[in-house]
């Protein structure tokens, strides 16, 4: 690993990510030989409850060479980056459409690990994207469609604890791969995921801005998580605003948008500047589709009353003849 990333002849260093390609090549074949063999045992692909190939031999190496992978992936080096940026895009697919497993379990930790922990935007930015196909991967899954979405649900939550904690770069990475995801949770085909998590995800991200004022104001935290919150409004509330109105017992953290809004109002007291303006912002949209929503309830009580008129407005019913 040092030779490939930091070492002064560029022939070694290509050497080096040449012979970690090939073994990542060699774990990745192992393990899903040993789901193959595993299936036609009558295994059914799942190979026992770790997961496919759990006690393959190149399951241990693949694991200890992810960290290394997603460094390579998005550095100085352009062979690193041409052989594994492809490698780890196609590794997150597979995992992402198999059953759970201690595999999957460490990909996911290493991709949060290396978010977190990475002194560059590129890299960032590389983990982010995987994070993001990780997330349209497992939560579009046909075969197992329940497990896939607590998989991306999963990743979901361990994002939002990233943004709560006390260093800056964990706010910072999740604040990133959030934004990154955002798109994939706006999809038409996850749009069960984005009314279980829309206001959640800003609720933390809100949240987030609270600590990040007192981050290095070179870091960027602020404006990265201003850039997650308009993202998540991009992708999924004018989609999801009408039925944010209605009871969902599955969305986290609030029940209807009127939760999140009693939320917002005792934020826009709060002394962070960032906090305050985007509660004040949320708050209205929130109102606008409160009231849009109780319009139209209204409106379909008088139609099922039979109060409306021609033009669809509610009407008071006649008065009795005299």
């Amino acid at each position: 690993m040092a030779t490939a990333q930091a070492s002064p002849d560029r022939r070694a260093r290509v050497a080096a990510c040449e012979l970690l390609h090939t073994a990542a090549l060699w774990s990745v074949g192992s393990l899903a030989q040993a789901q193959g063999q595993a299936a036609a045992a009558g295994g059914g692909g799942g190979g026992g409850p770790a997961g496919p190939g759990a006690d393959a031999p190149g399951g241990s190496l693949l694991q200890r060479l992810l960290g290394p992978m997603l460094v390579l992936g998005a550095g100085a080096e352009p062979v690193g980056v041409e052989l594994f940026g492809l490698l780890l895009q196609q590794v997150v697919r597979w995992f992402a459409r198999q059953a759970e497993g201690e595999h999957r379990a460490a990909l996911l930790e290493a991709l949060l690990s290396a978010l977190s922990a990475a002194a560059d935007g590129s890299a960032r930015g590389l983990c982010a994207n995987l994070c993001a196909l990780f997330l349209s991967e497992a939560s579009g899954r046909q075969e197992g469609a329940a497990a896939g979405r607590r998989d991306a649900a999963l990743l979901l939550r361990r994002l939002f604890d990233r943004l709560g904690g006390d260093r800056p770069g964990h706010r910072l990475g999740a604040a990133l791969a959030i934004m990154t995801c955002a798109p994939a949770l706006g999809a038409s085909q996850h749009h069960a995921l984005l009314q279980r998590f829309l206001l959640s995800a800003l609720a933390h991200v809100l949240s987030a801005l609270r600590a990040a004022e007192r981050d290095a104001p070179g870091l960027g935290t602020a404006a990265l998580l201003e850039g997650a919150a308009d993202a998540l409004l991009d992708a999924g509330w004018h989609s999801a605003a009408a039925q944010l109105v209605l009871p969902l017992r599955e969305r986290e953290r609030f029940a209807t948008l009127a939760d999140f809004a009693a939320w917002l109002w005792e934020a826009t007291r709060a002394p962070q500047r960032h906090l305050r303006r985007r509660a004040q912002e949320l708050l209205e949209l929130s109102a606008r589709q409160l009231l849009a929503g109780a319009l139209e309830s209204a409106r379909a009580r008088a139609r099922r009353w039979g109060w409306a008129g021609a033009g669809g407005a509610a009407q008071a019913p006649p008065l009795p003849p005299s």
